[in-house]
């Protein structure tokens, strides 16, 4: 009787349990983030771990190729060795995945690295036989163009390769099995305990995902089927097709599910059975009354009366099960099918495994079979006995109806386990085509840059940088505007001077002295403004982003003040400037222009019309007494259509500094603030005014005061920009009046 095969890893089966159980594959990343082209997940994995599934799957290939005597390169180490140092840097990476993601509580992390290392063992394979293949070829030519090579040596490796190549399905298909076997091994017993322990069993990925037969079989033969699986048939006409039996099993699923209302499936449509059809050990907890029966006599009495019961009723459900297959005419086949195994690869090729079967079930086809076979004996230099086949034929009709239903219970095992892996392979598929496993130097850079490039590397080659960008969480940018730059380069230009130099000496130039001091980074720079960045590290325990913002734009408008004072006696223009501080609470992203570097971030639109000066504003507050160099008013009434926020905002900034809303309250989680207040006379009467100062370290750790204004938006009409009313809106602005930090300094 034929014998029943345990599949590895498949979970054991509880004999005194016959509910069946669903099988689930969830996989799913949509929770993480899209790489650089938006469409798929950019993953950079180990470096020395793809090289060792390159050289391990090389090894493999030449193994299964039988070409080790023949390979022109020697081969350093052996399969075990390599193997094992394999399995050992691949536990390494999927134990720091594992950590990451209990870390962030991201499962799909865990997935990814998982789906990613599948997609590189597929890849490396079909590389690495092209790699044996091409090195044959190589070998070939150099071999005919050497004079003192024996051309027995020559004709060997063509023989070879030409096997090779004529085989090329079934040495894939050994040696990634070989490789997926490895690599399951580490999950199966290294990894998926601590998964389960750390996920749940639920979260976790199916250990069988490894073990999958077709993960690198495009189109499955027939002798591949009978090795993994069952033969079944391909014809339209063919009663044992993968549909055909496919749709039995799941009218047999329902009748059961409807035979116990408790049951996982009993109100479901007729697509549902499937996730029971695919978890392999329900044939055991339905069918299997024989494996129920041995455990009876070593079971207590009242145990072993519920196990009775329990086999009877799966014996009920085997024999309806197995009347049902012969009533479609599948039993016969699936015999005949089950014993070919023993002979199939004496006769195929010439012929197919379903010729086989068709000379075993039609005896009118069996004359043109033992015709082909005659047919090929000269080609293949040895005669096709054909006593084995008609032995198999003649033990047919000699099975009992227990074999019968052993046969059945196995090809029902296979059948599950091919719609499991096939229904697998599937969904991995299109998941597969959403990861980009990232080789290029260009798309690594770019996808780091932009925070969405996921690496699993080894310790040995992780770089611990606290400035790596890959780092950062949050930004501030800080635009600094000059005021009538096109003014000035004609006057300038009139009186014969040269505007270029004026702007670097004066401006440009000092301001790229002053950024180291406080951490900044130039992003942008153009004859009338300059952008910078502060961004530091989310490892950081002290962060002053914001502070040493509004420090190095004070220091902005010191430079121009010095500036403005030297240029007076000499008759030059004088320079004014507006600053804008836009602080944004995530990380920017950035774009290559070959190797430079473009950062993007909606801070910088922000920042800009913070640095904005309207020319009607400042034409109106030229000739009136003024407290402050910022005041911000709010359009009225803002006439017809529709406004952003924004548009209704008009600015007075002349050699000030305004804050967004986000950079001040960051600021007052980097900096102890304190508040005061004042009375200060201003264009629109006396005015109650807020101050908030403290003191930050610069890089170099120097300690700079700061005294930011919290300024109310008044409403101004349109049409004679006089004053209305107060908005109840607040604006922030860093000042710069050395009267506002002496008063700071007495209160605090």
């Amino acid at each position: 009787m034929p014998s029943q095969k345990k599949q590895p890893g498949e979970p054991p089966f509880i004999a005194d349990d016959e509910t069946p159980r669903p099988y689930s594959l969830n996989i799913s990343l949509e929770r993480l983030k899209p790489g650089t082209d938006n469409l798929r997940y950019d993953v950079l994995l180990s470096p020395d771990i793809c090289r060792q599934i390159g050289d391990f799957s090389l090894h493999l290939l030449i193994h299964h190729s039988q070409a080790e005597k023949i390979w022109p390169n020697p081969l350093s180490g052996s399969l075990a060795e390599k193997k094992e140092s394999l399995q050992q840097g691949y536990q390494e990476i999927m134990l720091a995945a594992i950590n990451k993601a209990k870390e962030t509580s991201e499962i799909q992390l865990d997935h990814l690295v998982q789906l990613a290392a599948i997609k590189m063992i597929q890849r490396e394979i079909r590389v690495q036989f092209d790699t044996l293949i091409n090195t044959f070829n190589n070998c070939i030519w150099e071999y005919e163009a050497s004079k003192s090579r024996d051309p027995r040596d020559v004709a060997e490796i063509k023989e070879r390769l030409a096997s090779i190549r004529l085989q090329r399905r079934t040495i894939i298909s050994l040696a990634g099995k070989d490789l997926f076997g490895a690599i399951h091994t580490v999950h199966q017993q290294e990894l998926q305990a601590r998964r389960e322990a750390v996920f749940g069993p639920a979260a976790a990925l199916p250990i069988d995902l490894f073990a999958n037969p077709l993960l690198l079989v495009d189109q499955p033969t027939d002798e591949f089927m009978l090795d993994e699986y069952v033969l079944l048939g391909h014809r339209a006409d063919d009663i044992d097709r993968y549909d055909q039996v496919l749709a039995l099993l799941r009218g047999i699923y329902q009748e059961t599910a409807n035979e116990q209302a408790d049951m996982a499936f009993a109100q479901t449509d007729n697509r549902q059975p499937d996730a029971f059809i695919m978890q392999v050990d329900n044939i055991d907890r339905l069918f299997n009354y024989q494996l129920t029966e041995t455990k009876i006599g070593a079971a207590a009495k009242d145990t072993a009366t519920l196990l009775e019961k329990q086999a009877s009723r799966q014996r009920n459900r085997l024999v309806d099960c197995l009347r049902k297959f012969e009533e479609s005419g599948l039993i016969d086949r699936i015999v005949a099918a089950q014993e070919i195994k023993k002979i199939f690869r004496q006769y195929c090729p010439p012929l197919v495994p379903q010729q086989l079967l068709g000379y075993l079930l039609v005896p009118q086809m069996q004359k043109n079979i033992v015709s082909q076979l005659e047919r090929h004996r000269s080609f293949y230099g040895k005669p096709f006995t054909l006593q084995p086949l008609q032995e198999t034929g003649n033990d047919l009709s000699r099975f009992t109806l227990l074999q019968k239903q052993e046969f059945l219970l196995q090809f029902l095992r296979g059948f599950c386990r091919y719609h499991r892996d096939l229904t697998n392979s599937r969904a991995l598929r299109e998941v597969l085509e959403r990861i980009n496993l990232a080789t290029e130097e260009r798309i690594i850079r770019l996808s780091r840059a932009n925070h969405t490039l996921y690496e699993y590397m080894l310790v040995h080659e992780q770089e611990i940088d606290l400035t790596d960008d890959r780092s950062l969480n949050s930004h501030v940018i800080i635009k600094a505007d000059v005021r009538g730059a096109e003014q000035i380069t004609r006057k300038l230009s009139q009186n014969g001077l040269n505007p270029a130099s004026y702007f670097s000496l004066n401006f440009f130039e000092p301001v790229t002295d002053i950024i180291p001091e406080y951490g900044a980074t130039k992003v942008f720079v153009r004859g009338d403004a300059i952008i910078l960045t502060i961004a530091e590290p989310g490892q950081l325990t002290e962060r002053f982003e914001v502070a040493r913002a509004c420090g190095l734009a004070l220091n902005i408008l010191n430079i121009t003040r010095k500036h403005n004072s030297t240029c007076a006696t000499h008759q030059l223009p004088a320079l004014e400037v507006g600053c804008g501080i836009s602080f944004l609470d995530s990380a920017p992203a950035f774009l290559f222009d070959g190797a430079n570097r473009i950062m993007i971030s909606s801070a910088i639109n922000q920042a800009d019309r913070l640095a904005g000066c309207s020319t009607s504003l400042r034409r109106l507050l030229a000739s009136r007494k003024r407290a402050f160099n910022l005041y911000v008013f709010q359009l009225e009434p803002p006439g017809a259509g529709p406004y952003e926020e924004d548009e209704l905002l008009w600015r007075y900034n002349v050699n000030g500094i305004e804050l967004n809303a986000a950079a001040f309250a960051r600021l007052s989680e980097e900096i102890d603030l304190q508040r005061t207040e004042c009375n200060i006379s201003d264009f629109n009467g006396e005015n109650k005014v807020s101050l908030y100062s403290g003191t930050f370290p610069t890089v170099s750790g120097k300690y700079q005061q700061l005294v930011i204004r919290a300024g109310e938006v008044l409403a101004i009409n349109s049409a004679n920009l006089e004053t209305a009313r107060p908005t109840g809106q607040s604006y922030y602005e860093v000042t710069s009046h050395p009267k506002l930090y002496e008063f700071a300094r007495k209160r605090r």
